[in-house]
């Protein structure tokens, strides 16, 4: 007499391959969705260093300078600024973003209050604002005269 048909079939003993290779592609889009690929803010190229005309403050000056908080103003109107820091006066963003890197590298730690006035444009004053964190500040504050409060 013959067998069955049903049990005459072999049956593999392994484990099943289909589910596995799903978990597989649930971890790989549940890893791939929750990763982070931007690039750090302190490695994009910028134009900050480019030096037109500046003059970058040497370090003898530089150790002369009040390192308790560091000031900086800025003056002007429309593209016609004038910036100074701990009263050094600079006449280019890229001079103050260059004195910045240097006093980074010196004490990050140093609190920075940016002393801006009320008719300079915002998109000027965020410039300045990220000049500060691209050297490395974490305690960039504004100041505000007491007029405006």
């Amino acid at each position: 007499m013959k067998a069955p048909h049903c049990l005459s079939r072999s049956h593999s003993l392994g484990p099943a391959m289909t589910p596995m290779i799903d978990v597989v592609f649930l971890l790989l889009i549940f890893f791939l969705s929750t990763t982070s690929f931007q690039t750090p803010e302190g490695t994009l190229p910028s134009k900050l260093h480019a030096a037109e005309g500046n003059s970058l403050a040497t370090p003898t000056q530089i150790s002369e300078m009040e390192l308790e908080r560091i000031m900086i103003e800025v003056t002007g109107e429309g593209d016609h600024l004038g910036f100074a820091v701990n009263g050094r006066v600079l006449h280019s963003l890229a001079g103050v973003a260059g004195l910045l890197e240097q006093l980074g590298q010196i004490d990050g730690t140093l609190p920075v209050i940016l002393e801006i006035e009320a008719e300079i444009p915002l998109g000027k004053a965020i410039d300045v604002y990220d000049a500060c964190r691209s050297a490395g500040f974490l305690k960039v504050q504004f100041a505000v005269s007491e007029e405006l409060l």
